[in-house]
């Protein structure tokens, strides 16, 4: 009877403010599993959208400088969402700002069904990027926030490992049912609207968004630079890898639907080691995690060229690569929660979708450009070098962070331990 009256106080009881819930009492988990839930189904959007468009612009004969070009776009949109997502959680509420966010998505996922590649594609591509990271902003500051110190890292590591399994999805549905005709993106569209039922449940249990200034997005990109750099940096692997990845293949020999299975691998890898990841980071001093997580990613780029992409070696390669390159994100996420709380959480989570935007910009742009200009060798190149910025300021650093609040009283967090 206790435990059915706690859970019916999660589910009626009124909010608490974000950051005051995490350590104090007992854990929320249905709060935190509706969020995981969630979140990770939401993220077979992007393992759809992200194959479906680059495989239909190499169809239609568009080069790779102009797909990256598409990615940029929703990089675009990933910086506006970022700035947007705390004013629209804060003047709408959470649940109302991202049920908002997952009725644009599945509209836009329908449109890309009828609406011509270029430049239909790119306005489109922008709305997509702001719905997308509005919504991660707002779930993942409740989840964050929400989450035990003592168990921040297994719970966010088993996140990414939810994410990862929708995620994997998405190029699969690509690889089964093809990037042409309605169906693919009626499937995927009717998914993500469904979304709206599980967030009535969150708008329950989840924990209020504080007001966001802001000036408190710029104190809290000041107090955590070397985070920030970390995820920029990120930013240009990511979409450099989620945009291209599918033409490198194609390029090298492969044939469409395989090109798409090759980033479910990469996907598969978070499933079964983002939770091992968390518990190193939740035990080890996390700069050296993500340290020696970087190191990884280096060694991995440089070595896709010399492996056969139809051969058998490639499927373990992938998993681990996959595993690695998102891993760094996991322990910053990790980090994150443990030098900020409240308005300064989610203003800094904001300021993580922020520089991640402007590194998958860049990344997309970039990586696309240089693959027309000078060949195929440039995409494992362009993740070498994300990987090892990743690496050089992981090494720096500090031992001690202070918080954007504390000037205001806010205690100093370890960020390495």
């Amino acid at each position: 009877m206790a435990g059915e009256a706690a859970t019916q106080a999660e589910i009626s009881g009124p909010t608490e403010p974000l950051g005051r819930l995490a350590g104090t009492g007992p854990v929320p988990w249905l709060a935190i599993g509706t969020l995981i839930f969630t979140l990770g189904v939401y993220s077979l959007n992007s393992g759809f959208v992200f194959p479906v468009n680059a495989l239909a612009m190499s169809a239609l004969g568009y080069s790779a400088a102009f797909v990256g070009a598409l990615g940029s776009a929703g990089a675009i949109g990933y910086i506006l969402g970022s700035v947007l997502a705390p004013v629209m959680a804060t003047a709408f509420g959470m649940r109302q700002t991202m049920t908002a966010a997952v009725g644009l998505t599945a509209l836009i996922i329908f449109g890309f069904a009828f609406v011509p590649a270029m430049p239909g594609w790119y306005p489109m591509r922008l709305l997509h990027g702001m719905a997308t990271t509005t919504f991660y902003v707002c779930g993942e500051s409740a989840l964050i926030a929400l989450a035990p110190n003592a168990l921040r890292g297994r719970i966010i590591g088993f996140y990414t490992a939810i994410n990862s399994i929708f995620f994997a999805s998405g190029p699969g549905v690509v690889a089964t049912l093809g990037f042409r005709g309605l169906l693919p993106y009626l499937l995927v569209g009717v998914i993500i609207a469904l979304l709206a039922l599980p967030l009535i449940i969150i708008g329950r249990v989840a924990p209020e968004l504080p007001t966001v200034p802001l000036r408190r997005l710029a104190s809290s990109v000041a107090s955590i630079p070397m985070l920030l750099i970390i995820i920029c940096a990120w930013g240009w692997i990511d979409g450099a890898t989620l945009n291209l990845i599918s033409v490198y293949a194609i390029r090298r020999g492969v044939s469409a639907e395989h090109a798409s299975w090759l980033l479910s691998l990469m996907a598969i890898g978070n499933v079964f080691l983002q939770f091992p990841i968390g518990w190193i980071a939740d035990h080890v001093a996390r700069r050296f995690v993500l340290a020696g997580l970087s190191g990884l990613g280096v060694i991995g780029s440089l070595l896709l060229p010399f492996l056969d992409l139809s051969g058998s070696l490639i499927i373990g390669h992938l998993i681990v690569f996959g595993a690695v390159g998102f891993g760094t994100f996991t322990v910053s996420l990790i980090a994150l929660g443990e030098v900020l709380t409240g308005a300064e959480l989610v203003a800094a989570n904001a300021a993580f979708g922020l520089l991640w935007g402007v590194g998958d910009f860049v990344g997309a742009l970039t990586t696309g450009w240089l693959m027309d200009a000078v060949g195929t060798l440039a995409f494992p190149l362009a993740l070498a070098l994300g990987f090892g910025i990743q690496c050089l300021v992981s090494l720096n650093l500090p031992l001690r962070t202070q918080s954007a609040g504390s000037g205001s009283g806010n205690a100093t967090k370890e960020l390495a331990s």
